[in-house]
């Protein structure tokens, strides 16, 4: 009767050990994911305020040339207009993608930490774990990889913006003789 007694413990205990050594995989999963996340606010620490008021430079320099620019232009300054477009455009586009990853990064960072309370409180069974892990993976590795294409890109457009600004002030400028 002993052994009859002692058997049903053993094997509770068996299956204790089992799920908390899969609880154990799953925070430590987890918990990767939450420092790739943390790592990611490097790429978000950019200044987004400069190249929001380049955006608005911009918009105002072409405005005032259309509307007071009477010479005719030159190949190069037409060419030059166009990618000053351009420039625009890419900063428009990050700065608004700027502001959707910051967001993102926010609900990720609660969605982990409460995916990570459901797993400590077991709450979740396995299967929902993986499909919860997987679409968080996933969404975490796809806001990286937008935060570093933001990063590179608007810093990549710098020194075509600088180029480019030269000539729509010299441009500016004909209008002030």
């Amino acid at each position: 009767m002993n052994i009859l007694f002692k058997l049903p413990i053993f094997g509770f205990l068996t299956i204790l050990a089992a799920c908390n050594a899969g609880n154990k995989t799953y925070i430590a999963n987890i918990q990767s994911i939450q420092d790739s996340l943390n790592a990611n606010r490097k790429n978000l620490a950019i200044d987004i305020a400069p190249f929001n008021s380049r955006i608005e430079e911009i918009e105002t320099n072409l405005t005032n040339l259309k509307v007071n620019y009477t010479d005719s232009l030159t190949l190069e300054e037409g060419n030059a207009l166009d990618r000053y477009k351009g420039v625009m455009k890419i900063y428009k586009r990050n700065s608004t993608l700027y502001r959707e990853c910051t967001k993102e990064q926010k609900i990720l960072e609660e969605q982990l930490s409460n995916l990570l309370a459901d797993v400590k409180s077991n709450k979740i069974t396995d299967e929902e774990f993986k499909n919860y892990f997987s679409t968080e993976k996933q969404d975490v590795l796809n806001l990286i990889n937008n935060t570093n294409l933001i990063k590179s890109s608007i810093y990549e457009v710098e020194p075509e913006f600088r180029r480019l600004s030269e000539i729509v002030y010299s441009m500016l400028n004909k209008l002030k003789d």
